[in-house]
């Protein structure tokens, strides 16, 4: 890390650096999570658009990661929060957000069975399950229309 606490171009790719931020990440949102559901704090902070923009550094001004996500956890929408009423979103499951993790770092798209082998195959496996769910007979009945728009490599009867 530099003085500002900035990494460096070979850091950013360090499995330890990743680690050790890694774990602070997660028991600084664990804690956030914690306080969201215990009530403390306002479900929605309070603030317009300019008032937002006046807290978060200008592009020239650097802060240290995780004084970052700590801002951005605190001036954030708390959907954890016992008075929250569903808006327009739900709470997310805390498990849900670090599949999303390992998503974002593999970066395995599904437009095509090269780049996302297993994300493909999972994509056909959630269908698959969304079709049964909703008692297609067969299990992919309606789902094989989903599947060919999704999933080129499943246009096999």
């Amino acid at each position: 890390m530099t003085a500002s606490g900035e990494a460096t171009a070979m850091q950013a790719y360090d499995p330890e650096e990743f680690r050790r931020f890694g774990h602070a990440a997660v028991d600084l949102l664990a804690d956030s999570l914690s306080q969201a559901q215990s009530g403390i704090g306002p479900v929605l902070p309070p603030r317009t658009p300019e008032a937002v923009l006046e807290r978060w550094p200008a592009p020239t001004e650097r802060q240290p990661r995780l004084e970052t996500l700590r801002q951005a956890l605190e001036q954030s929408n708390h959907l954890h929060h016992p008075r929250y009423l569903g808006h327009q979103v739900s709470a997310p499951l805390p498990a849900a957000a670090l599949c999303d993790l390992v998503g974002s770092l593999l970066n395995n798209g599904t437009a095509v069975f090269e780049m996302g082998p297993v994300t493909s195959i999972l994509e056909r496996r959630l269908i698959e399950w969304m079709a049964i769910t909703a008692r297609a007979q067969d299990g992919l009945g309606s789902s094989r229309i989903l599947i060919k728009s999704v999933s080129r490599p499943f246009d096999a009867p």
